[in-house]
């Protein structure tokens, strides 16, 4: 049964088993993949731009402080029973406290981190129990290609329809909780962009450039990543098993990928101040995926669907002061003729910062001169 699992990235998508997928066609796409993961490092350095549609802020330290949230929810849905007394569906949930931080950019480096966060109530905690959320991001690159790295780790979750899928459930009681529930994310995303020389990415997400003017690019983007769900006992909870039959008893699920995506950006500019970003890609997925019970059995699977990557945001962007409200979500499926599982993350903020001018002294001259540099 679990032989038969699909995934789906945001639209229905295709999946192909091991033994159905042509071996020249897989050689083909992972050769290109490699090709553009490192086509980037083959530029010496970031090509010249046209300034009348964007600035480059030399020499200027930049100090950002914002505020995010950010949760993660895992929805598991059972098609063994279609008549059922109570709603059977699982919805998982993990939220991240809002946290506050300071981001620190500086010609092609940036580096991110939180200090503060605003700890959930007692009675929140009394319902949902403690989530714990943690997140790393490094990131570097201009405005021909951008190197993205970044890790998350969501433990504990609360099911957010235990009030209507389980009988008899008292509302003064806590929401079942499974604490040892842990989906772990690690992603390396490259993307470059074809319309460098008018387009600046960075100017909405990266707070180092600044669009004067409205422009579009073409964009193409290799990712690779390591995801893996589980827990100490079956995700589904004893008062459903029932319902889930044969996979009542999965408790982990591993998934290994590379893809390609193309799309577009654009950033629309008004009075060269106010802006608003879109970007969007779309492209085929390598995955490989195992899934393993509570018993012991498991299941492994190659699968080749489409993924699809958008973001969204939007401010004001002046010489020195910039504010940007942001908007990330991600979803994944995987799907048979008898359940799915839906993973969900969400995260949004409000940046806020200022420009700083910086002497450049002979050390960070030298710096910026070193061969090493020049690749990022």
């Amino acid at each position: 049964m679990l032989n038969q699992l699909k995934h789906f990235n945001y639209t229905a998508l295709f999946a192909f088993k091991k033994q159905a997928v042509n071996t020249q066609r897989l050689h083909s796409l992972l050769f290109y993949m490699i090709m553009l993961t490192i086509s980037p490092f083959i530029l010496m350095a970031q090509p010249k731009h046209d300034t009348t549609y964007y600035k480059k802020y030399d020499n200027r330290l930049i100090l950002t402080f914002y505020s995010s949230k950010r949760n993660a929810e895992v929805a598991f849905t059972q098609k063994f029973v279609n008549d059922t007394s109570i709603n059977t569906s699982i919805n998982f949930m993990s939220n991240a406290p809002e946290s506050f931080g300071i981001g620190l950019d500086y010609d092609k480096l940036s580096l991110s981190f939180d200090y503060r966060t605003v700890q959930p109530s007692d009675a929140t905690v009394f319902k949902t129990g403690y989530n714990k959320v943690s997140s790393l991001v490094f990131n570097f690159g201009g405005n021909h290609y951008i190197v993205e790295n970044s890790w998350r780790r969501f433990k504990g979750f609360y099911d957010n329809n235990t009030a209507v899928n389980f009988a008899g459930y008292d509302t003064t009681q806590p929401y079942f909780q499974n604490r040892s529930m842990e989906l772990n994310t690690f992603r390396t995303k490259i993307i470059a962009f074809s319309n460098h020389k008018k387009f600046s990415y960075k100017s909405a997400y990266g707070n180092m450039y600044r669009q004067m003017k409205s422009a579009a690019t073409w964009l193409f983007s290799s990712n690779a990543y390591y995801q893996r769900l589980s827990c100490d006992t079956a995700f589904i909870p004893f008062y459903l098993s029932e319902y889930y039959g044969d996979i009542a008893d999965i408790n982990y699920v591993d998934m290994k990928g590379v893809s390609v995506l193309g799309g577009f950006a654009f950033n629309l500019v008004l009075f060269k101040r106010f802006f608003f970003n879109m970007t969007f890609g779309l492209g085929p997925d390598i995955q490989w995926r195992k899934t393993g019970n509570f018993d012991g059995s498991i299941s492994k699977n190659l699968y080749i669907p489409f993924s699809a990557d958008s973001r969204f945001a939007f401010g004001f962007n002046n010489r020195n002061v910039f504010i940007t409200l942001y908007y990330i979500y991600d979803t994944n499926e995987l799907k048979s003729n008898f359940w799915e599982i839906k993973q969900t993350f969400f995260s949004g903020g409000l940046n806020f910062g200022y420009r700083f001018p910086l002497k450049e002294t002979p050390n960070i001259k030298k710096m910026k001169e070193h061969k090493l540099y020049k690749l990022l």
